[in-house]
Parts: C-alpha cells; sequence; structure tokens
C-alpha cells in the first residue's frame, strides 16, 4: 500500500487472513488505495473484487509482488495501439532480501521473452499456448471486461488441485484475443516466504494427477462443461 499510494492508480487490498491490518497502519493513506478485510477464500474475494473496477484496465498482485509503474504504463500503451490485445506482460524477476539489508535477484520465466499469443482463433490460440504453457497472462494487464469474464472461472469454482484456477484463466484470455510480453522488466516476485497451503487453497493436489486420476473426473467435466457455457455458448 505504501508502494502504491503515489502513483495513480486505484488499489483494492482484498484481506483474506483471520485479522485485519490495523487501524493504525491504515490512517494517513490516500483515497485511491482502498483496504478491505474479507475473511473468505481467494475465489470468493475476487468475485467480490471483480465488482469494484471501473477502470478500463486491472491487474492481479499478490500481496508480495512488486510491479514496476512504468512497464505497467507501457502495457496499457500497447493495449491502446492494438485491439486485438486483451492482455500484455512485462518480463519477471525473483529476488530475496537477505540478512544485512542486501537484495539477490534473478530473471525468472526466461520463456517470456519475446512470447505472445497472435493466432487468428481462440482455438488456435489455446493449443499453442497450452503446449509449452507459461502463465503469461494471470498477472498481466488486462482490459477490464475480459479480466471480469475469467474471473467468473478463476473465481467461483473450486478445485482439488489449484492450479486448475490459473489455467482457466489462462485459456479465458486465449479465447477472448491475443496476448503478449513486452521486453521491459515489470513483475518483481518475492521468494522469501513459503507458498500458503491451506483448505481453501490446497497444494496437495498436482496438476497432472487432477487431470489423469479418475477419481477427479467429474471435476474435470464439470470445468468443461463451465468453460464452453460460459466462453462458447454464452
Amino acid at each position: 500500500m505504501e508502494y502504491w499510494k503515489d502513483h495513480p492508480v486505484r488499489l483494492f487490498v482484498l484481506d483474506g487472513t483471520d485479522s485485519p491490518i490495523s487501524s493504525a497502519v491504515l490512517e494517513g493513506l490516500p483515497d485511491n488505495i482502498e483496504y478491505h478485510h474479507l475473511p473468505f477464500s481467494l475465489q470468493e474475494r475476487l468475485k467480490i473484487g471483480g465488482e469494484m473496477v471501473t477502470t478500463p484496465y486491472v491487474k492481479f498482485l499478490a500481496d508480495d509482488d512488486f510491479v514496476i509503474p512504468s512497464a505497467v504504463t507501457q502495457c496499457i500503451e500497447e493495449l491502446e495501439g492494438d485491439k486485438e490485445l486483451v492482455a500484455c506482460m512485462g518480463l519477471v524477476a525473483k529476488f530475496w532480501y537477505m540478512p544485512g539489508g542486501k537484495i539477490l535477484g534473478r530473471d525468472y520465466y526466461p520463456s517470456f521473452k519475446g512470447y505472445k499469443v497472435d493466432q487468428a482463433n481462440a482455438a488456435e490460440r489455446m493449443i499453442y499456448h497450452m503446449k509449452s504453457y507459461r502463465p503469461s497472462t494471470v498477472f498481466s494487464v488486462t482490459r477490464t471486461p475480459n479480466w471480469k469474464n475469467n474471473c467468473r472461472i478463476f473465481g467461483e469454482k473450486y478445485y482439488s488441485a489449484i492450479s486448475v484456477a490459473e489455467i482457466g484463466f489462462e485459456l479465458g484470455t486465449c479465447c477472448q484475443g491475443q496476448s503478449k510480453v513486452i521486453s521491459s522488466l515489470m513483475w518483481l516476485r518475492s521468494f522469501e516466504n513459503l507458498p500458503i497451503s491451506n483448505k481453501d487453497w490446497s497444494r496437495e493436489v498436482e496438476i497432472s494427477d487432477w487431470l489423469g486420476d479418475s477419481q477427479y473426473k467429474d471435476e474435470r467435466e464439470g470445468f468443461v462443461e463451465e468453460f464452453v457455457h460460459h466462453f462458447v455458448e454464452g
């Protein structure tokens, strides 16, 4: 919140923890920062958050991510200049904060360099993107109507493997239009803490097991039915 308070953005903080941030910490934050204590699952928070967004573009942020504002601006310029694009992303680096105040970092997702999904139709885009999968749109700058459409797949259903939500978002973006990654560094990912795993966001089931194990057959069929109904028939 401190990082974004002097930038011309609207930031919605959807806190799903049991205890809210103290009012003393929140005091003095400008009006463009909105804090909401919503001790619900990520899926439920995304559904609520989707209704809050009124700007032309939106970006989903994890609570330990940093984004370089100039790269966000460049992504918006790409979207403004190419109406076929629905999502635009920058390059990624990961970092660690070390004892003594040192910060170590290196590039992450090197396959993002020069990556674009610009095939002529939705089927071709989905096949191309999944053939050598990389999560290039779930944290991208996205046109708000397309992002809200994706949240219906990403945010309304619970699946035993958490990766299904991300893949649904990525496939939804492909279905709606083209995407690309620009050459500017944009996304800084913190690797200081272990990933969260709880009853609403369990990491126990791998996506490979979910795709192949018979016990998840009903979930797989339900995902396909929901996706087709929303993006093709709807």
